[in-house]
């Protein structure tokens, strides 16, 4: 009977926590269906975002959902980025910047934003928001000051009429990530990832992939490699001393 009760109470509280996380992803992702034309920048409840969809040809969610996370796993180096996992809802949030090359600041700036990603059979949904502006100046630069898009453009007159140089430079920015994402994408495939629990608490565990290694601990600062007739070995090398080795792709060593 107390097997019974348990086994009641384990599936109660699986379908409690899959209920609540549906409800992040949902109000997360809320305004998608209101896409912008060619990722410019729209007002939706008060804050300023980008959102819209990629078409995958074919793919599953689960596919999508991975391809998805290792591009921005794999392009931006440091682990930090990811803030969000939720594998079962195929559904991840990164922080992450655009540099800015133009000259309204004087030493140029960034653009930091975060940007959500949920997939589904034959598409991915995104939606870019919390967007800022961070000018940099002074001595190497150390001195920044950040001002919300909201700030920038406090209405939607002033969206459609104001600092265009700043709406087509971010907007530009956006474009060339979501066109690279979209190819990553549709031109490349991953093996299934099994190490979530791991991966969400930034441990590495033998017997993990490569790519569960780099969504662990991002990407190394170097890789040394040595064929043989039957294996390739390689030996990862992170920061403060860190080594990870493989064998055929495998985690066999971890060195810290």
């Amino acid at each position: 009977m107390k097997t019974k009760i348990s086994l009641v109470l384990m599936a109660l509280f699986t379908c409690t926590n899959m209920i609540a996380q549906s409800a992040d992803i949902e109000k997360y992702m809320k305004g998608t269906d209101v896409a912008s034309i060619d990722n410019q920048l729209i007002y939706h409840d008060g804050k300023i975002g980008v959102s819209g969809s990629i078409l995958t040809q074919g793919k599953s969610a689960q596919q999508s959902f991975i391809s998805s996370i290792m591009f921005f796993a794999e392009n931006i180096p440091s682990r930090n980025v990811i803030k969000k996992i939720d594998e079962q809802g195929n559904f991840f949030v990164i922080v992450m910047n655009i540099i800015s090359e133009s000259n309204f600041s004087k030493n140029g700036g960034r653009y930091n934003f975060r940007i959500g990603i949920m997939t589904t059979d034959n598409s991915i949904v995104y939606k870019v928001d919390e967007i800022k502006y961070v000018k940099q100046s002074g001595l190497l630069l150390s001195n920044t000051k950040e001002e919300t898009f909201e700030k920038i453009f406090p209405n939607e007159k002033s969206l459609q009429t104001k600092n265009t140089l700043v709406k087509q430079e971010f907007t530009k920015g956006i474009n060339d990530l979501i066109m690279k994402l979209s190819n990553h994408c549709i031109n490349n495939s991953y093996p299934i990832i099994n190490h979530w629990a791991e991966i969400k608490s930034e441990k590495v565990k033998i017997g993990m992939t490569t790519e569960e290694c780099i969504l662990s601990w991002g990407k190394p600062e170097k890789v040394n490699t040595t064929t043989t007739s039957s294996n390739v070995h390689e030996q990862w090398i992170y920061p403060n001393d860190s080594y990870l080795y493989f064998e055929d792709g495998i985690l066999t060593t971890i060195q810290n």
